[in-house]
């Protein structure tokens, strides 16, 4: 397996954990994914721009001048397209499926069948645990990318996908309430229940006597 440039490496772990404590996402999935999209030695036009992700904002592959500009444009787009993608930790398929079917029928570019991707994303974050820690970055950077996204002060417009909803705040609001209407409902659901024992008491207590 060839190995990566020790830069363009170390620039890729920075990126991945920058990325993986913004969105809640393991920085191995990142990395396996950045391996996926440029090879195991990040040899990929993209990688060589710091461009780990392959985004093609406009629909032609973006250049980045540091890993952490990448980041936020990766962040900004996976909140923005992906939202499904957000929390889910070291799940590969997960993280996969919320590429493939994104808000308003976005799809990750990938190049790749789906199935070989979800593999290729496998077995490459399976080999992160010999990352060199010392490539990640400190905690400042990681909360301060991590808060912007938060705060909703990532610009979209020009670091997304073509097309996508430009306004990471409302793509995030708009995750935060789905969310929160489902609860919404699982709690009616035990309001009504409680509501029709208290309705049939005796009944209830019949039933736990035997005397149905």
């Amino acid at each position: 397996m060839a190995s990566p440039n020790s830069t363009v490496y170390n620039n890729a772990v920075s990126a991945a954990n920058i990325i993986g404590q913004a969105l809640n996402i393991d920085p191995s999935v990142i990395y396996g994914q950045f391996v996926a999209e440029n090879g195991a030695g990040l040899t990929g036009t993209g990688a060589q721009q710091n461009n780990f992700g392959n985004l093609m904002p406009n629909g032609n592959l973006a250049s980045y001048n540091t890993p952490q500009d990448f980041a936020q444009a990766y962040i900004s787009t996976i909140a923005n397209n992906f939202p499904g993608a957000i929390n889910s930790g070291s799940n590969v398929s997960q993280f996969v499926n919320a590429l493939q079917y994104g808000k308003n029928g976005y799809q990750y570019q990938t190049g790749t069948p789906w199935g070989a991707y979800d593999n290729n994303i496998a077995q490459a974050s399976a080999a992160y645990s010999g990352i060199d820690q010392n490539a990640m970055p400190d905690n400042s950077t990681a909360s301060q990318v991590a808060n912007s996204v938060n705060n909703g002060d990532i610009a979209g417009a020009n670091t997304v996908d073509a097309g996508s909803p430009a306004n990471i705040g409302n793509a995030i609001t708009d995750f935060v309430k789905a969310e929160a209407k489902n609860g919404a409902f699982i709690l009616l659901g035990v309001i009504l229940v409680i509501f029709a024992l208290l309705s049939h008491k005796q009944t209830v207590i019949n039933l736990v006597k035997g005397k149905a």
